[in-house]
């Protein structure tokens, strides 16, 4: 029986060693914002309202992760509205034509003892 129960948390400690994990972003505990120099003389501080993100691992380590990002370009937010539209226009960011800004990864590259890494899309 203690044979059995060993070999029973071997192949269960194995499988998932190889398992692929699935993360999304929680929009109810994350946020994405942005600072930008306005004149020279200021900050303008704003976020998007609605993105959502996926990473997908196979295992513990980040060697082969891969990372998918989708920002709605319409919920840009600096609570500024006349700001906001202009920053809807064609001038920048065009939302009618360029409704998403996507990133998918395609490497990543460890760079450091502390947990750090390049990410390449």
């Amino acid at each position: 029986m203690k044979q059995l129960m060993t070999l029973f948390a071997i192949v269960f400690l194995s499988v998932g060693a190889f398992a692929q994990t699935n993360w999304k972003v929680d929009n109810y505990h994350s946020s994405l914002n942005f600072k930008i120099k306005h004149s020279g003389i200021s900050l303008v501080n704003g976020k998007f309202d609605a993105y959502e993100g996926s990473m997908t691992t196979n295992g513990e380590e980040l060697k082969d992760a891969t990372f998918n990002f989708t920002i709605d370009t319409k919920s840009i937010n600096t609570s500024v509205e006349p700001r906001d539209n202009h920053l809807r226009s064609a001038d920048f960011f065009d939302v009618e034509k360029f409704p998403y800004i996507t990133f998918k990864s395609s490497k990543i590259l460890k760079t450091g003892k502390n947990n750090h890494y390049l990410l390449y899309g």
